[in-house]
């Protein structure tokens, strides 16, 4: 009896954490290996290597905001960008080596607010849970869509939001 209980409670477990993995979990991932140029996105954000130093998995999601018990919280435009990278040997990655940036597309009202300084990119900073801003620079090729990017120094969670402005 105690048996049937035991691999019962064991069943029950495992599905409920993966229901919360599946909310959880990124919804991509893509190979990557060391000294590759490469960019992989999900929506309208991704993330760019330039000769990555990394061989590994790369790992993005889009999250709900509102998961985010931060001391400030800025209004985001759209889901956030949850990046993360594993090691060939599955070990995390932390901290940012190299050129990697974090991106999001940005539409013509988007473009104008940017201009106009009342749009950013932040990272999620875990360890003072609070939303920082990421210094952001427009990328925009003759003809593509222009890219709102920062350089990213830890796979972290980033968002595109409103800045709040000085009055």
């Amino acid at each position: 009896m105690n048996m049937k209980k035991f691999a019962l409670s064991a069943f029950i477990l495992i599905l409920a954490l993966s229901v919360i993995a599946a909310s959880v979990l990124p919804a991509t991932a893509s190979r990557i290996k060391k000294g590759q140029t490469t960019q992989f996105n999900i929506g309208r954000a991704g993330v760019s290597f330039t000769k990555s130093q990394f061989t590994g998995t790369v790992r993005l999601a889009r999250t709900d905001p509102s998961g985010f018990g931060a001391v400030n919280h800025p209004k985001f435009k759209y889901p956030l960008l949850d990046v993360r990278l594993n090691k060939s040997n599955g070990e995390k990655v932390t901290f940012v080596l190299g050129a990697v940036y974090v991106y999001f597309l940005l539409r013509p009202s988007e473009m104008r607010d940017w201009e106009q300084g009342k749009l950013a990119l932040f990272v999620y900073d875990s360890w003072g849970n609070q939303w920082k801003e990421c210094y952001s620079f427009l990328v925009s090729n003759h003809g593509s869509t222009p890219r709102l990017a920062c350089r990213m120094r830890t796979f972290s969670v980033f968002g595109l939001a409103e800045k709040k402005l000085d009055n």
